[in-house]
């Protein structure tokens, strides 16, 4: 998907428009599949929201809401900051329902303090791609980081070696905040089917019909805020707020 950027700097998402076309187009797919979301999602208007992940119109709202609150965070903060992701696990086709986001995110924090991050801030999102070439669903999680220690991260990568694709954690210098944090908050109802070419990526096509229906039914139990990750940070309201040392007061809306 190409992205603009708005006059304040902030990634410019698909348009209402397209979001209400997106919902047409699964809701064709889940009419005979999972009725009940098809219904929500048909019926879903910004007066009234479903709050369903699998929403292109619910989803557009809150993620536009969270990259303005981590964008905050990484400006209000001075230092070296990165971006990373971290595997979570691997799910057959058909098992996405046995995939729990509690167990998910305690599980990470356990890898996290054991690794040595116990003063550091991770905020982001959980994420799950659709792997073709295996038939399995791969849960991730894209995060800002500010204050990990190069040590934290190499005990990590030990930590995960082996444990699902080639490299578990992937961890870059953020350079380019509102096009790198805006990458961090996505529900795919999309993958790619062909391994990348090179420097290419191949295209994106949508979602076998059943994996889609998997995939709304499996997240229709969960709220967005279920899918974003805290680590030295919690939720007051609606805001985030950091918990390490002199940032106590710190909040974002």
């Amino acid at each position: 998907m190409r992205r603009a950027t708005t006059l304040a700097g902030l990634p410019k998402l698909e348009t209402f428009a397209q979001a209400e076309a997106r919902n047409l187009q699964r809701v064709d797919v889940l009419t005979d599949r999972a009725p009940e979301i098809g219904a929500a999602l048909e019926a879903c208007d910004p007066a009234v929201l479903c709050a369903l992940i699998i929403c292109a119109i619910c989803s557009r709202r809150y993620r536009f809401r969270l990259i303005r609150r981590l964008l905050a965070i990484a400006r209000s903060r001075p230092g070296r900051h990165e971006v990373a992701t971290i595997y979570l696990g691997t799910y057959l086709a058909g098992t996405l329902a046995t995939a729990s986001m509690n167990r998910e995110r305690d599980r990470l924090r356990k890898r996290l303090e054991r690794a040595g991050f116990g003063e550091s801030i991770l905020i982001g999102g959980i994420e799950v791609n659709w792997d073709s070439a295996a038939k399995s669903w791969v849960l991730h999680v894209h995060v800002l980081a500010m204050g990990v220690r190069p040590a934290a991260w190499k005990r990590l990568k030990g930590a995960l070696r082996g444990a699902g694709p080639k490299f578990p954690v992937k961890v870059s210098r953020l350079l380019n905040p509102e096009r790198q944090i805006s990458y961090m908050t996505k529900y795919h109802t999309y993958y790619r089917p062909w391994s990348r070419s090179g420097a290419a990526r191949s295209p994106a096509v949508p979602l076998p019909r059943d994996r889609l229906a998997e995939f709304a039914e499996w997240s229709s139990h969960y709220t967005f805020d279920d899918f974003t990750f805290l680590l030295g940070a919690k939720r007051r309201g609606g805001r985030i707020v950091l918990e390490s040392a002199g940032t106590s007061s710190n909040s974002f809306d």
